[in-house]
Parts: structure tokens; sequence; C-alpha cells
């Protein structure tokens, strides 16, 4: 039994256990802490803008990023670029150190594909395509005061992801379209972050997000042709579910 219980979180992946160990720390002290601390001085309601760098996750997922194609004589490759979240954040809190978090972000996910002869490994076409979509999350979360002007936030709740339309990139010996559908998808996210609070000049938050997403984020059409000519057809499942760096300033007087 205990080696099957180590052997299980060796397979976790570094962040994963990142986030494990932060969670136990951040329950196990809190009620101690908050039971020290002075908390008349914060606001109940705090506002501020958020930038996230987002960064593709297979915790939790099996997402195949290649496939052959119907003919089986030549194959796609579909990685997610370099990605970014931007929104509004709000935080109510309610008691002491306990606070409901939410707000809305838009999420921009870039998707390079490529195909290429299974027997080699060049190129013969490439392309890459932008999905936009738009997140509201609900977060329950904890903070802990460290010092006069420093807290340390955790937090875990649900997330709903929004997709306002289908993407695809049609030029190119390389036809990509991407289909959202659903356009709907529940998630859940957890997050980990320092507050510095500067009072009258706002605040910084730096922390990390984990997001999962029940569902694939839609799936990607490959087409491709040489002249007017198709030659090879594919599909993947897309994974929408993603580690985040985040960087948030709370707006003076928030």
């Amino acid at each position: 039994m205990n080696s099957t219980i180590s052997r299980t979180f060796q397979q976790l992946p570094n962040q994963w256990m990142l986030l494990l160990v932060s969670y136990c720390f951040f329950f196990c002290i809190t009620p101690m802490v908050a039971q020290r601390a002075s908390w008349v001085d914060r606001p109940n309601i705090q506002v501020g803008v958020e930038f996230s760098v987002l960064f593709d996750s297979q915790l939790l997922q099996n997402f195949e990023s290649s496939t052959l194609s119907n003919s089986g004589n030549h194959s796609f490759e579909t990685l997610t670029g370099t990605s970014y979240r931007f929104g509004g954040f709000v935080r109510f809190r309610f008691y002491q150190n306990q606070h409901i978090e939410t707000g809305i972000y838009r999420t921009a996910r870039r998707y390079d594909s490529s195909v290429s002869l299974p027997s080699s490994s060049d190129d013969l076409a490439t392309a890459s395509v932008q999905s936009i979509a738009y997140e509201l999350p609900a977060i329950w979360s904890v903070s802990i005061r460290v010092s006069e002007t420093g807290y340390m936030f955790a937090g875990f709740g649900g997330v709903a992801t929004f997709f306002a339309s289908n993407f695809g990139s049609f030029g190119g010996d390389l036809q990509l379209n991407g289909i959202a559908d659903p356009r709907f998808i529940p998630g859940i996210q957890a997050h980990v972050g320092y507050e510095w609070d500067w009072g009258s000049s706002g605040g910084l938050y730096l922390g990390g997000n984990f997001q999962h997403n029940f569902d694939n984020v839609g799936r990607m059409g490959l087409r491709y042709r040489e002249g007017i000519d198709t030659i090879a057809n594919g599909v993947l499942d897309l994974n929408g579910s993603y580690f985040a760096a985040v960087i948030r300033y709370m707006l003076p007087g928030s």
C-alpha cells in the first residue's frame, strides 16, 4: 500500500506537487494566523486587472498532439504556442481572511500545426491559428497575512469557458478549421500567490494558476492541399487546460 502511494506521488508533475504542498500549508495554518492578524484595514471589495502567460497542461488529460491522415500517408501535428489571458478581477471579503473571487477574462490560445511524411521529420507545410475564449471563474480563497503589507493567497473553485465563434486559417497549403463545440465548457481552477498591499498606490499580486477543463475545447480539422487538390485530411481534439504565470495590479482605493 505504501509503495503504491509513493509511486503515485512520484508520477505527479512538479507543478501539481507544488500546488498540493501549498494548499496543505495554507489551509492548515490559516485559522491560527487569522486569529492573530488584524483585518480591519483591508477593504471588503477589491478590484484589479490581470495578465497571464499560459502553458499547456496534460495534468488529468490525455490529448494526442499528432494523428495520421485518413489515408495514413501523412502525419499531422498540432502544438499549443505561446498564449495569453487578460481581464478584470473582483474580490469580495466576507469573513476576515475568507474571499470570493471572480472576474471576466479574454483568453487567446495559439495553435501551431504542421504536416509531414511519417518516414520524414521534414515539414511539408505549417500554419497557425488563434482561438478566442472568455472565462468566468467563481473561486473561494483564503489569505495569510505574513507582514504589514504582504499577504499569501490560495484558492479553488469552478470556471466556465465560452467560445464566441469557430476559428480557422485557410491560406496556404495547410488549412486549419477549429470547431468550438460545445461553446460552453465547465472546469475547475486553483491558484497560489503573494500580494503586496501598497495602500493608496494600489497593490501587486504574483502567482500561479492551474485550470482543468472537463472536456476538450474543440476539434481541429486539418487539410493539406497542393494547388487545388486535397492530398490529406486529419482531425485532432484540442486541449484547453493550462498552467499560468499571473501578474495582477490591484487598483488604488479598492
